[in-house]
């Protein structure tokens, strides 16, 4: 039997696939689960292969920020992380992740993310 935590990482790797896929982008996923990324997609602009890490909120830290364990190890590995919060998509990619990723958590503070930016994929 599958843990919860498990079946709540799986649903949102498809929550995020699906809307990729409905956004006309090329999406695969790599096999197994000892990669640093859950996804693949094709850039619609460029056609770049970005590597994606999905993450869903974990510990509410306070009214306005969730806190992500772990983060520096995606650091360099990944183009992007992806996180699902209270049924909304943020997005880091690289730059913002090897800029918060140097500690042992990340805060993801939703007044400063903006929400459901699909730009970072080349669609709107």
């Amino acid at each position: 039997m599958r843990s919860k935590k498990n079946n709540t990482g799986d649903v949102a790797e498809l929550l995020l696939l699906t809307e990729l896929v409905s956004r006309g982008l090329s999406v695969a996923i790599p096999f197994g689960h000892t990669d640093f990324y859950d996804i693949i997609v094709e850039h619609g602009v460029t056609g770049k292969l970005l590597k994606v890490q999905v993450k869903t909120a974990n510990v509410k830290h306070n009214k306005n920020s969730y806190k992500f364990n772990d983060i520096s190890k995606y650091v360099g590995k990944v183009d992007i992380l992806a996180f699902l919060v209270e049924g909304s998509w943020y997005f880091w990619t690289s730059l913002k992740l090897k800029r918060y990723g140097t500690t042992s958590y990340a805060l993801l503070k939703l007044k400063y993310n903006k929400p459901d930016n699909w730009k970072v994929f080349g669609c709107e």
